[in-house]
């Protein structure tokens, strides 16, 4: 008999949905702020930054603070200091969301692949799913710079389920650009609203659901069509 999720590919986001990563990218970015004599962000509001990569965050980070980034000389000045700071506190404060691990593996255990797709840099991608001993779970971690485009492109996903050789693909995030990635690549989405982004994103069911705990997650997937063998 064959198992829940043959055939399927399950491709997560990292920060926001796997790992709460947000204190420890608060911190990076208030290292930066201080060094040009900025006031540091609350931490929390470090979570609706996050989702497109360090440049994003500091850009948007500075704007917060009244001084907006626009030479680019000036943003690659500020972007290695962010990253020169966090390659040595990236797993200080962040930790992997509750239920993940369990999660993981009864998903493997159901038959599916498993794969990262995040807009976090190789440098850091493999070595934060590293720290927290997530990385054997994972046939292939995909970064900002693994393809020619990044999320919210659909090319990183197909790319990720033709490697694969999966028939079926699902997305797992948390904001606008996993929710846009998954729509372009015609993949099925699984919003998880304990993470930085919307707390009611517009979902379009069938294809689409969220759920607010890993626990729940092999349940919400279970659901989709194709599961079901309706689809």
């Amino acid at each position: 008999m064959a198992a829940q999720f043959d055939d399927t590919l399950i491709i997560f986001d990292l920060d926001g949905t796997l790992v709460d990563s947000a204190p420890d990218l608060a911190a990076a970015l208030n290292h930066t702020l201080k060094a040009d004599g900025l006031a540091p962000v609350d931490p929390q509001s470090v979570r609706s930054l996050v989702g497109q990569g360090a440049r994003a965050l500091l850009k948007r980070g500075f704007t917060e603070r009244g001084r907006p980034l626009e030479d680019e000389a000036e943003i690659a000045e500020r972007q290695q200091r962010f990253l020169a700071y966090y390659d040595g506190h990236y797993a200080d404060q962040s930790k992997p969301f509750e239920g993940v691990t369990s999660c993981l593996t009864r998903l493997q255990a159901e038959g599916a692949r498993l794969a990262v797709c995040t807009n976090k840099p190789e440098a850091f991608a493999g070595r934060v799913i590293e720290a927290f001993g997530l990385t054997d779970f994972f046939v292939r971690i995909a970064a900002r710079e693994t393809y020619a485009e990044p999320k919210p492109s659909a090319l990183p996903l197909l790319s990720l389920q033709a490697e694969m050789g999966c028939r079926r693909a699902i997305m797992v995030g948390d904001t606008e650009t996993d929710r846009e990635a998954a729509r372009r690549a015609d993949h099925y989405l699984a919003f998880a609203l304990f993470g930085y982004g919307e707390a009611d994103p517009p979902l379009e069911t069938p294809r689409e659901d969220a759920f607010d705990h890993f626990d729940t997650l092999p349940a919400v997937l279970a659901a989709f069509p194709f599961v079901r063998g309706e689809a």
